[in-house]
């Protein structure tokens, strides 16, 4: 004995799975999920990643590499699962395409950990943590290598080191985008996916609801949201939020128009009224609101809500809930609105929970 232990078993190859089950699938999610909690929250960590980002030059060594076009291809084979889903990284076999993969998470990592680190003055005057024409690059790359593991991948819902791969460059492009919304440093049509034009044309040719459901839960909208234009996005919402509306509601011109849901408004009370009455109706509240106003002494107002009632309604509660002057928000020198903190002191707690969810809704 030479005082070193010895393994009683072979070192065995990276497992790799063929045949890709629901039960893999759920393992493999899971998987991910423990390693994010566990190893996101740890302070160790963040210290390591600390250290690489600011005492070394680790990001742009590794940022040079991935540009290589070998490295693109290692990450591109992984994704797309063209050798079959990687499970688990074997580092200590000095494969390639293990080392690449390593390479991109850690690289991502630590990008990530920067951009939190950096503020917008620095990013752009300053070129941290890289210069902002590296940072269109990888916006380029990234969301290229996101969308095509998303739309055209075999290998990654089976395989942790596949999904682990695209949840870190997603919140990169993520982290990013968040940082151009406040500070631009490219333009809009950088963040158009391959595939946008096609998004485009299905929404342009949906006409039911159910064409519009697909559409949203499609790669472009769920992974990638800024992937497709706003345009194109704000024509999805209305299509959902106009079909919604008519397969709960009806329509009246096809005289599928359904009864109403008739609540009693005091006047003087609109906000607190619509509170008790309307907060407890869940899924319910999609449904067609009838107003019915009483004065102070509980005497209806004569008058049948055909709508107008309730657009009236709605835009008296949105002028007094959002005033400044009921404690539930503050205004800016620009004017814009934000939570107060004075709202708890002026509701209470439960009350103003309870207020916050119902102007959510």
């Amino acid at each position: 004995m030479d005082g070193r232990m010895e393994r009683s078993d072979s070192k065995k190859p990276p497992t790799r799975l063929n045949n890709t089950t629901s039960s893999t699938r759920r393992f493999a999610h899971r998987r991910l999920n423990e390693a994010d909690a566990t190893t996101t929250s740890e302070p160790s960590t963040l210290g390591v990643l600390n250290v690489l980002c600011y005492s070394t030059s680790a990001l742009k060594v590794l940022w040079a590499y991935l540009q290589t076009e070998g490295a693109k291809t290692d990450i591109e084979e992984v994704l797309l699962g063209k050798e079959g889903p990687m499970v688990l990284l074997d580092l200590g076999g000095g494969g390639r395409r293990e080392t690449t993969v390593a390479c991109c998470s850690l690289f991502a990592k630590l990008m990530s950990n920067a951009l939190v680190l950096t503020d917008d003055d620095e990013l752009l005057s300053r070129n941290k943590p890289l210069p902002l024409f590296q940072l269109r690059r990888i916006v380029v790359l990234f969301k290229r290598l996101v969308w095509r593991a998303c739309s055209e991948g075999r290998g990654v819902e089976g395989a942790v080191c596949g999904i682990s791969l695209v949840k870190n460059l997603t919140k990169v492009l993520d982290d990013l985008h968040d940082t151009h919304s406040r500070t631009p440093f490219c333009g809009s049509d950088l963040w158009l996916v391959e595939g946008h034009g096609e998004v485009e044309r299905q929404v342009n040719a949906g006409r039911k609801l159910q064409d519009f459901v697909g559409i949203l839960s499609g790669p472009a909208v769920q992974v990638l949201p800024y992937g497709a234009s706003l345009r194109v996005r704000m024509r999805l919402f209305e299509r959902l939020v106009g079909l919604s509306k008519a397969h709960v509601q009806g329509v009246n011109e096809q005289g599928t128009l359904r009864p109403g849901r008739r609540v009693r408004i005091q006047r003087g009370r609109i906000l607190e009224d619509g509170l008790a009455t309307m907060n407890g109706l869940g899924p319910r509240l999609r449904e067609r609101i009838m107003v019915q106003y009483t004065n102070e002494f509980g005497v209806e107002e004569r008058g049948i809500d055909v709508g107008g009632l309730f657009k009236d309604f709605w835009s008296e509660l949105s002028e007094l809930a959002f005033s400044p002057g009921y404690a539930l928000f503050s205004e800016t020198e620009r004017g814009e609105l934000y939570p107060s903190p004075m709202a708890m002191s002026a509701h209470g707690k439960d009350g103003c929970e309870q207020l916050f969810t119902f102007l959510g809704r």
